[in-house]
């Protein structure tokens, strides 16, 4: 299988979208290979992608099969300016390791005219192709096509190029393992390359049926005649029956698409119930914290009244401090005093009896003298002690008087700021309460029992319709096989009759070799997409097991023939309802593997794939996709990836840049960070 890679160096994009005027992207290669650029919804993310898109294939896929305008495309600023300012992406980068430069422009087909569509411009598309010797060969606008054609036909965009509607339009195949997923199918043929052995099958095929022809056109007589018109009537029937059967299987694709889209908006309906109750308890949790924030406010007013208390009770403390050390400064006088007036009350007594009451002995004259003076001395001092005695009490008063005022006031500040705190933390539940609240709205579809009812009779008349369409399939396919049974046994009754004729014996021998020949290139066919999807079914476990969170999912299963997939558990068991994310990691595991074992485009460049992800499974897909893809961009904004989980990732990242759109002028621009 023809292998390529073509990695990018830069991008230049010109008055496309809202990039008015000349833009340019660089693109890391080597250990550091991620690409980041943010922008906000509208900034321009979406129309980067479909620039490139309409740069490699001149058309612009999205999700559903649907193409868009690429007229809507054009920078209507640029529009406005004149037939010089063009509209033009440029792809610089190496393909098989040698330079390569892809662009595709389109200017106005009237210089004086402005284009009202693309009919009305002139695009033009040239590779330029550099050798080992660094000789530029441009190739026209044919060349160029083919060549684009033949690197990366437009169908191995949607493994490589793609944006998360796209991814949601892979998950809902995914998801529909009760059918035969036939869109899956042909697209996963056709990124392994099996529609090459197809179109060989059926070149044989053809010759097949003209050497038949051949051989009965030279048989002879009316009965051998007969038979020929007769298998060729029946030939023709099978091709007209195999026309029909294509038909109805392009019909039943769309039947069964409709049917998966009805289906999903149902189911989505259903969880209504639960979504209802989670917002019921939101609301609650809303409702009661609101209720404390308010309660707390009413109390932090309150505080706020009693501020002066901290001020009161720090200059009532520092007065009773005062009042305190001079209260005990006369405690001790007082003290003192007491013990003066004990020694007085002795020396009296000496005086009154001559005699001391200690030694039972009569004091002498000037122990008389003495004794005299003391007391006169404490005489004097009374009128001063009964002053500090009323002092001290008042003191006293004074002090439990300030005591009593300090056991009224209450201290505030700590229990404000506490409030203030619990205010805060409370404040943050209010906000996780709303954005849980919006989140829930958002996932709640609203529908009215009308159109429930309308989407369950839509649901059913479309699986009605898909079991008509398969048991017609079934019943033509029967019918051909009769004829070709039929077909078999004339041919062979017919080459009976023509065995005397030597030249449709020769005609005969060459049917024989080209239907082992078809028969081959069959079993070659279903040996090749058996490898395949065994190779794709491998990846596909591999990297939905390094990106999802769910521990007991084990492995994928692919089935054959119809590529219904299914999420084994570690017990054995398929999981018969894997969750959203869980279903959105397989797609997503199945459009790498494909990527990795079919053939190999370019960076692998997304558009906002993560939003519907929780936090843990995007932190494993964005470790997981550097180490798997040489180059890896991807487009987000600032609600898909946080600071922590780009810091996981920084090591990864060679390139980031910030979409910034000014609002007034309707223009985006690339500032790198």
């Amino acid at each position: 299988m023809h292998k390529l890679t073509l990695s990018f160096n830069h991008v230049i994009v010109q008055n496309v979208g809202g990039y008015y005027g000349e833009h340019r992207l660089d693109f890391p290669s080597g250990q550091r290979n991620m690409l980041m650029v943010s922008g906000d919804n509208t900034a321009g993310k979406t129309s980067l992608i479909n620039g490139l898109k309409w740069c490699l294939f001149n058309q612009i896929a999205g999700s559903r099969d649907r193409l868009l305008d690429p007229y809507t495309l054009y920078n209507r600023k640029a529009l406005r300016s004149g037939a010089d300012h063009p509209m033009s992406v440029t792809i610089a980068g190496h393909y098989n390791g040698r330079p390569i430069i892809i662009e595709r422009r389109a200017d106005w087909l009237y210089p004086k005219t402005p284009p009202a569509n693309m009919s009305e411009m002139e695009i033009a598309f040239t590779v330029t192709q550099y050798d080992e010797n660094g000789v530029k060969n441009v190739l026209d606008q044919d060349k160029s096509e083919r060549f684009i054609s033949r690197i990366a036909p437009p169908i191995l965009a949607r493994f490589f190029l793609f944006d998360g509607e796209l991814l949601d339009e892979y998950r809902d195949l995914v998801s529909a393992s009760q059918m035969e997923n036939r869109a899956l199918a042909k697209a996963i043929e056709g990124v392994l390359g099996l529609p090459v052995i197809s179109k060989a099958q059926s070149i044989v095929k053809s010759a097949t049926n003209r050497g038949r022809k051949v051989s009965t056109r030279l048989a002879k007589g009316q009965r051998a005649e007969q038979t020929a018109a007769l298998i060729d009537a029946m030939q023709e029937d099978n091709r007209r029956f195999e026309s029909e059967a294509d038909e109805m299987d392009d019909t039943l694709d769309q039947v069964q698409k409709s049917y998966h889209k009805a289906s999903n908006e149902l189911e989505k309906h259903l969880e209504d119930e639960r979504i209802q109750h989670q917002l019921s308890v939101q609301k609650n949790n809303l409702d009661t914290v609101t209720a404390r924030i308010q309660q707390h406010r009413e109390t932090l007013s309150q505080y706020g009244g009693f501020a002066w208390h901290d001020l009161a009770l720090q200059g009532l403390a520092q007065y009773r401090d005062t009042v305190t050390q001079r209260t005990d400064r006369l405690a001790r006088a007082s003290q003192n005093a007491t013990q003066k007036d004990y020694l007085e009350s002795l020396r009296r007594e000496v005086l009154a009896n001559d005699q001391c009451p200690v030694c039972d002995q009569a004091p002498d004259t000037h122990a008389r003298e003495r004794l005299a003076r003391l007391i006169d001395e404490l005489d004097a001092d009374r009128n001063q002690q009964a002053s500090h005695e009323a002092e001290l009490e008042g003191l006293i008063s004074t002090r439990n008087r300030i005591q009593g005022l300090l056991s009224h006031l209450t201290p505030v500040k700590d229990r404000y700021m506490s409030l203030l705190e619990t205010i805060d933390d409370e404040q943050d539940q209010k906000s996780s309460a709303e954005s849980a609240i919006e989140a829930l709205y958002h996932h709640h579809t609203h529908k009215s029992p009308e159109e429930i009812a309308k989407l369950r009779n839509a649901c059913h008349a479309y699986s009605k319709e898909i079991g008509v369409l398969e048991n017609k399939i079934k019943t033509l396919k029967q019918t051909m096989a009769g004829n070709e049974q039929q077909i078999q046994k004339l041919d062979d009754k017919l080459q009976q009759e023509s065995e005397q004729n030597e030249k449709s014996k020769q005609a005969r021998k060459v049917v024989k070799r080209l239907e082992k020949i078809e028969a081959v290139i069959e079993k070659a066919r279903e040996r090749q997409a058996e490898a395949m999807r065994q190779k794709v079914e491998e990846y596909t476990s591999h990297a939905y097991a390094a990106m999802t969170h769910e521990a007991h999912h084990e492995r994928v299963e692919i089935a054959k023939d119809t590529f219904c997939m299914t999420i084994i558990d570690d017990a054995g068991d398929p999981v018969s309802v894997p969750s959203a994310g869980a279903t959105q990691i397989l797609a997503l595991s199945l459009i790498i593997s494909l990527g990795q074992i079919g053939r190999k485009i370019g960076p692998l460049i997304m558009d906002t794939p993560l939003g519907r992800l929780d936090s843990t499974h995007r932190l494993k897909v964005l470790e997981y996709l550097p180490k798997h893809s040489h180059q890896v961009a991807m487009f987000y904004h600032n609600g898909e990836i946080d600071g922590a989980m780009y810091d996981r990732i920084a090591d990864k990242v060679g390139k980031s840049y910030l979409i910034r759109k000014d609002d007034r002028e309707n223009s985006s621009r690339f500032e790198a960070l």
